[in-house]
């Protein structure tokens, strides 16, 4: 029989030791993130990140909040609009949340930690009057650097 796991100090290591494993997953993830350059085109789908490069900031796609867009097989008197929510994270773990208004079939722009962010599209564009998941989004971004 084993004494060895009823020693004091046996229990604390394993769990430390089952931690850090489960912190390896983690870490990995966000090291794969996709590197884009300065200036670029993109696409995020909710909850995927890339990492700017050289800056090596970390822009995330948080969701979409109030999609109102005008289905395309409904009559409206106003094209509606969405938010796109993006989070943005420097190499010294500053955070700044950015949102981008877009209007209809159109495109909207918001600036931060230095860049001009556009949403160029947001896909998909709704076809009725039913609420699209947020797993189902798409944005095409187009990153570059702001104008002193």
């Amino acid at each position: 029989m084993n004494r060895n796991i009823h020693r004091p100090g046996t229990r604390a290591a394993a769990v430390l030791a089952v931690l850090a494993l489960a912190l390896v997953p983690a870490c990995r993830d966000r090291v794969a993130n996709p590197t884009v350059p300065i200036p670029s085109d993109f696409t995020l789908v909710v909850g995927q990140h890339v990492t700017v490069q050289p800056d090596n900031v970390e822009i995330g796609f948080r969701g979409v909040q109030g999609d109102s867009r005008c289905p395309t097989n409904v009559r409206c008197f106003w094209q509606g609009e969405a938010g796109v929510q993006l989070t943005l994270t420097n190499a010294i773990h500053q955070t700044q949340r950015a949102g981008i208004s877009v209007e209809g079939h159109g495109s909207g722009t918001a600036e931060a930690m230095g860049y001009r962010i556009t949403a160029v599209r947001l896909d998909p564009y709704p076809q009725d009057t039913g609420r699209i998941p947020q797993s189902r989004y798409r944005v095409k971004l187009h990153i570059e650097r702001s104008e002193p």
